[in-house]
């Protein structure tokens, strides 16, 4: 994995290259560009990616390529205790088409200024919303 980012006004930009290996043999690799800004009501995070599917983890040449963006709309909830109920929408624009989850209600931690998603979960977004689970 090769990452570097740089901070902007009310937020950060972040490059990210990450290789998956799978245990099918075949090999992904991703390289994204995310923009992640807040206010004091919202968060929004939109990530391209630009996907390198391989037939096998020694290929050099991909088998395909995928380009999609991400967009992740957070509205900041109501404060409970040390947690905060945020509502996130996300939508995938992708050579597949449109996809637009429902919003989601979720319970995050007031302590943390982190980003509300981990490079992880927004991978498992990524990989539901192409079908690679």
């Amino acid at each position: 994995m090769d990452s570097s980012s740089r901070e902007i006004e009310n937020g950060k930009e972040v490059a990210v290259t990450v290789e998956v290996l799978r245990e099918d043999g075949t090999k992904y690799l991703f390289d994204a560009l995310a923009r992640k800004t807040e206010t004091e009501k919202s968060v929004s995070l939109v990530a391209t990616w630009v996907i390198h599917r391989f037939a096998s983890q020694q290929d050099t040449s991909p088998l395909g390529t995928d380009v999609l963006t991400s967009f992740i709309d957070t509205d900041k909830g109501e404060t409970e205790g040390d947690h905060r109920w945020d509502t996130f929408q996300c939508t995938v624009i992708s050579s597949k088409g449109i996809h637009k989850l429902p919003a989601q209600r979720v319970k995050v931690p007031t302590a943390s200024r982190e980003a509300e998603f981990t490079v992880e979960q927004i991978m498992e977004m990524v990989f539901a919303s192409m079908n690679l689970k």
